[in-house]
């Protein structure tokens, strides 16, 4: 399985101990979330130490921070949809830019 063949609530659960793995400290800073009916906006800042393999990177030890923009809709108390944008490239540069 990979982190994009991953479904609830199994493979959320795989993606965090894969997560784990590679950003063991691994947190998120929450600047904003409001929820609005059952629409819960997100903004927030990732933060973890480089301590596994990821896309062919081997661990840097490097701390990295990234910024994340996450919606989710519930109803009837469950979480229905989940989408979101981060900033991969801001990542990799982190982990790839002497």
């Amino acid at each position: 399985m990979s982190p994009r063949e991953a479904t609830a609530p199994e493979g959320w659960r795989w993606v965090m101990k894969w997560l784990l793995g590679v950003f063991p400290d691994m947190r998120w800073e929450i600047h904003h979330l409001v929820a609005d009916g059952e629409m819960v906006p997100l903004n927030c800042t990732f933060h973890g130490t480089h301590s596994g393999e990821l896309n062919g990177v081997p661990a840097t030890g490097r701390e990295v921070a990234i910024s994340y923009a996450r919606f989710m809709r519930f109803e009837d108390g469950l979480l229905r949809e989940f989408w979101g944008v981060r900033d991969d490239a801001a990542l990799m540069r982190q982990l790839t830019e002497e």
